[in-house]
């Protein structure tokens, strides 16, 4: 071999040892931006975890608090679910939940409005909490301490909801009604509350509000029946793990004894809650007087 065949076949394989150098890098960077994007999922996913509670597919937006729309005034219950219509075609949930914050630049008007709503539902299915599930929202006027509303978008003057908004409206309405302890009985109409034609498709066609109250029931027995399923299954672990702990246990008399004290705490504990209860009605009733005041200027 010449020495210029030596010298090419050097370059040659100086140039595959950088190649390869270069496909290992590459392949290291890709990892990185992999592990950085999987990171970053697992970290968004966690922060949508709800202070309230709310399922996932549910946006938290809540409204800056302020006397108009978001008084950050203590529910007394949750009694009903207040179902309305926007009463404005063709806008987006974002739009109205922005129309309700914007309520707040009123100081100085001399007939401001008062008026917002727990949810609002767009025309595409969204769905975006705008007052938290434990405050007063003014959308049901009498009912408005003890109730939760739901204001609907739609896209024409007749009121009737699209499919997405009515999926999102059922599927949320009887999560509400789950987590509450409620049936379809308790879903209202602002109608029903003041005579006023809204949600206006749904007091026009009697019988699609009542298909929408069976719609929802169907799906709070569906709730409740995971429910159920899901409360069998931890009690068969639980009483599976009962049976082991008692075999390895042949301490009778000190089982006994920690059930008086567990007995004694609960005791003590009702009577906490109850004390506390009693405290947040009283504080509750100091806000009434001011609520009523507002409440004809509420929606």
């Amino acid at each position: 071999m010449t020495k210029k065949e030596r010298q090419r076949l050097h370059r040659k394989r100086v140039i595959q040892v950088w190649i390869r150098r270069i496909v290992v890098i590459l392949i290291l960077i890709l990892l990185i931006i992999l592990i950085v994007l999987g990171v970053r999922k697992l970290f968004s996913k966690s922060e949508k975890v709800s202070a309230y509670g709310l399922p996932d597919y549910v946006t938290e937006e809540y409204l800056d608090v302020n006397k108009y729309s978001r008084p950050k005034v203590p529910l007394l219950s949750v009694d009903s679910i207040v179902i309305h219509y926007t009463a404005n075609p063709g806008t987006d949930a974002e739009a109205n939940r922005n129309y309700f914050n914007n309520l707040a630049n009123q100081d100085g008007v001399e007939n401001p409005t008062y008026a917002s709503s727990n949810f609002v539902i767009g025309i595409d299915g969204e769905i975006i909490a705008a007052v938290p599930i434990d405050e007063v929202a003014y959308a049901s006027n009498q009912l408005n301490e003890t109730s939760l509303s739901i204001e609907n978008c739609h896209p024409d003057e007749t009121g009737q909801f699209t499919d997405a908004t009515y999926q999102s409206l059922i599927k949320l309405t009887a999560w509400l009604c789950h987590h509450y302890g409620l049936t379809s009985e308790n879903v209202i109409r602002h109608y029903d509350v003041t005579g006023k034609a809204c949600p206006l498709y749904y007091v026009e066609h009697e019988d699609a509000w009542t298909q929408l109250k069976a719609d929802v029931q169907t799906e709070i027995n569906r709730l409740n029946a995971e429910n159920v399923a899901s409360g069998d299954a931890a009690a068969s672990v639980s009483e599976t793990n009962g049976t082991v702990a008692s075999e390895a246990d042949n301490g009778s008399t000190a089982e006994s004894g920690s059930e008086d004290v567990s007995g004694t705490d609960a005791e003590n504990t009702g009577a906490s809650k109850a004390e506390s209860v009693s405290n947040e009605n009283a504080d509750s009733e100091s806000v009434s007087a001011e609520l009523q005041s507002q409440q004809s200027g509420a929606e």
